[in-house]
């Protein structure tokens, strides 16, 4: 009796509190302590969670999962999510402060979703996805993006939410909403996707702070296409009007945006949209932009949409 006294409060305290540790599916043997460690976050009354070694699925039956971890949910190639009808997932990486310089190749990452190849997202249920608020007194890059994918991004359905944190260094800054840099497209096809950019400064030595890189969706080389019943809402929040052409809602670097059938997409940010070398491509759809930016000296307005 009294053993039982003492563990229970123990376990539900730990269900309750944040994980330390990052839910890694990218191996068979690291996926049973991922999905058990999810599973312990789980929504009042929601059944268990499931992985599927065998196709890379992750059916989420509701969590509220958050580490202090810098990243939340570590994912291999080739994987899909599922969320379940009627539940409410969410996922959140951890708030760091750091002291690191600047070399080749050696930035801060923090990531709520990190996908190591193409993911895919389906179901009708809800996920959001937060990137913790990240501080680096050294100069090396500091990212904050809520889903990082070496590979493309699929949606199919569901309400996905996905919100980079503030990111603050004394070298580059950047808050993204989802984040694919190596070449992968995005495609939304079914339910929704909102991408919001957090703030991002770059910290001086006087202590003045430099409005940086505020990203909703941030692209390379790469197209963004949305069609048959598929929105996209993609913005940079308004506290980074100041940021001018580093804050987008939608930014892609060397690629399209193309939409078609009932697909919508809504774009927001100093400059809503930026593409360079790429196009618009709107073939059906909706297509609506704002520009957050405040008239400079001699009345210069962002763009809601440039190309």
């Amino acid at each position: 009796l009294c053993l039982c006294l003492t563990l229970l409060p123990g376990t539900a305290w730990a269900a309750e509190s944040a994980a330390t540790t990052t839910a890694d599916f990218t191996s068979a043997d690291n996926a049973t302590t991922a999905i058990t460690l999810l599973n312990q976050h789980k929504t009042d009354g929601a059944a268990d969670s499931a992985w599927d070694n065998s196709t890379n699925t992750l059916t989420l039956n509701g969590i509220d999962f958050t580490t202090t971890a810098t990243t939340a949910v570590k994912l291999p190639a080739g994987s899909t999510i599922v969320l379940a009808d009627g539940t409410e997932n969410t996922i959140k990486g951890g708030d760091a402060n750091a002291a690191v310089a600047g070399t080749y190749h050696k930035d801060i990452y923090i990531y709520g979703i990190y996908a190591d190849g193409a993911l895919t997202i389906q179901g009708t249920g809800s996920l959001t996805v937060n990137s913790g608020s990240h501080t680096n007194s050294g100069d090396a890059s500091t990212y904050s993006a809520a889903i990082y994918g070496k590979g493309s991004l699929t949606v199919e359905g569901g309400t996905v939410t996905a919100t980079g944190g503030a990111a603050v260094s004394s070298g580059m800054a950047f808050s993204i909403g989802l984040y694919l840099p190596d070449g992968g497209h995005l495609s939304v096809t079914g339910g929704s996707l909102t991408a919001i950019a957090g703030e991002a400064y770059k910290l001086e030595e006087s202590g003045k702070k430099w409005a940086e890189f505020s990203r909703g969706v941030d692209i390379w080389r790469s197209n963004v296409i949305v069609s048959g019943d598929g929105k996209l809402y993609a913005e940079s929040v308004k506290e980074m009007a100041d940021a001018t052409v580093l804050s987008n809602g939608l930014n892609i670097s060397g690629g399209d945006l193309s939409i078609s059938d009932n697909g919508e997409v809504s774009v927001s940010g100093s400059y809503g949209a930026y593409i360079s070398d790429g196009g618009i491509q709107l073939n059906g759809g909706k297509l609506t932009a704002a520009s957050t930016q405040n008239p400079d000296a001699y009345g210069n307005l962002g763009c809601a949409l440039d190309v």
